[in-house]
């Protein structure tokens, strides 16, 4: 028990760098190829909300909250698991999908909020 609890955390540890040094490589590259000017600004501001929303569902309180009570109804039941997992991806593609919804639909409130000087540098079009 005590070593397959090294080895997950191992294992996990070791895709969080990698997706670190990943991550690390493309900015780099966005910044190499694109240099820093406007376009560069907006893109990594237009980048900001979802990934976000990315470390909140996947890095988040979702995985601290989803895995112990699907292995508790799993023990119950695999069916049980299946509906509940199933029944919560719905909720959340739903739920996912009205967020993005509203995001697109009011795009340049959100970049207002998240980047309050691009209007005046001439950014805010490129990012919406």
């Amino acid at each position: 028990m005590k070593g397959q609890f090294l080895l997950n955390t191992v294992a996990f540890s070791s895709a969080t760098l990698i997706s670190r040094i990943l991550g690390y490589l493309r900015d780099a590259t966005v910044a190499y190829v694109f240099g820093a000017n406007p376009l560069t600004d907006a893109f990594f501001v237009a980048w900001r909300l979802p990934n976000t929303l990315r470390q909140l569902i996947g890095e988040g309180s979702f995985n601290a909250a989803f895995i112990p009570i699907y292995t508790q109804e799993e023990k119950k039941s695999p069916e049980s698991a299946k509906e509940y997992a199933s029944s919560l991806f719905t909720y959340y593609t739903l739920v996912l999908s009205v967020i993005t919804f509203f995001v697109v639909l009011f795009a340049d409130v959100f970049v207002k909020i998240l980047a309050p000087g691009f209007i005046e540098k001439g950014n805010f079009e490129e990012t919406v």
